[in-house]
């Protein structure tokens, strides 16, 4: 209906991924304003949280056909800064008590730039109540945290994913403060710890996740000092009840 509102090829056409799928482009505020009144919807429906995905950029490769502006390298970050801070703004003006979260990528928590689709984990932190990184073993490279098969190492991956993104908001915290005395940053950075909340994986990529398993990743969850608890992620929401307390 908008084609306007997508990226485009050199010749105009709509540009899509390897998957076949086509892409709102974030810097058009047109995009803004249907998010913002789609999730109004939901809000009207009773909804009492809204979890957003995929607030980013695609992750061009260099012969992408695809037409971008000059900037559009450095502008990334600043535009899902701004569509961040404009949809919670919108959102919590026409419902102080509804209650918003962000999923992004766990290696936001590994790394300190965008990844390259404008998704910078200490910027968008601040924008929401509940932040959640979606932390699934499967999803790592081999080497990471030392291991061949991360998949195959669950407690591991979830526990060091999340203290590097722990040190990531203290010192988030300690620039903020103006200083790095830990009496002072400690209660800035403890309250900004109360809004993150992983997914977790319950789905069987690169190792069979049983109860066990899945268990292990949720005691990393609590060893790592987090108290928002975390999400389960099976694709076809089937989920190990061996892994679950009742």
């Amino acid at each position: 209906i908008h084609p306007d509102w997508y990226f485009k090829k050199s010749n105009g056409s709509l540009w899509a991924d390897n998957r076949g799928w086509r892409w709102l482009d974030p810097a058009n505020k047109e995009t803004w304003d249907y998010n913002v009144e789609l999730a109004k919807k939901a809000i009207d429906h009773g909804f009492d949280e809204l979890n957003f995905d995929y607030i980013r950029f695609p992750a061009f490769k260099k012969d992408d056909d695809v037409n971008l502006p000059p900037d559009f390298a450095s502008a990334k970050i600043k535009t899902i800064n701004e569509f961040a801070r404009f949809l919670t703004s919108e959102l919590k003006k026409y419902d102080p008590e509804i209650t918003l979260s962000v999923d992004l990528f766990a290696y936001n928590m590994l790394r300190n730039d965008d990844l390259g689709i404008g998704q910078k984990f200490t910027d968008l932190y601040d924008y929401f109540d509940y932040v959640s990184p979606m932390i699934y073993p499967s999803h790592y490279i081999s080497g990471n945290f030392g291991f061949e098969n991360p998949a195959e190492h669950p407690y591991e991956v979830v526990l060091g994913t999340i203290e590097k993104g722990k040190q990531q908001l203290w010192e988030k915290s300690a620039l903020e403060v103006g200083t790095s005395t830990p009496a002072i940053v400690n209660p800035v950075f403890e309250k900004r710890l109360k809004k993150l909340r992983p997914w977790l994986q319950d789905f069987n990529i690169g190792a069979i996740y049983d109860g066990e398993m899945i268990r292990k990743e949720k005691q990393a969850v609590y060893d790592a000092g987090l108290t928002s608890g975390w999400l389960l992620w099976n694709p076809r929401n089937v989920y190990t009840e061996a892994a679950l307390d009742r």
